[in-house]
């Protein structure tokens, strides 16, 4: 929706273990350091969340849809499970 499309350039499975593996690095500190406190590890778990779902509906969701590359299909987890919500959710692929 932000970018024009360009159809020469993809991300591979390099690209998608890196983003995975960054985004771990990104929590597992906050939740350790939350981990004496259980209401501010149920707060940053439940904003954890809330962050993953605005992921899901504005990028995962979108190229479910959109995205006409095969292996989206084979390789990225993400692309499968808003496949599943998006059929759950009504949305048209």
């Amino acid at each position: 929706m932000f970018f024009r499309e360009q159809p020469d350039k993809m991300l591979g499975a390099s690209g998608i273990i890196s983003e995975g593996a960054f985004m771990g690095v990104m929590v597992a500190p906050p939740a350790i350091a939350a981990l004496e406190d259980k209401g501010v590890l149920v707060l940053f778990l439940l904003l954890y969340l809330v962050f993953q779902a605005a992921l899901y509906h504005v990028s995962c969701g979108k190229c479910a849809i959109y995205s006409r590359e095969p292996w989206k299909s084979d390789v990225c987890p993400n692309c499968r499970l808003a496949r599943a919500l998006n059929g759950i959710l009504g949305r048209q692929e």
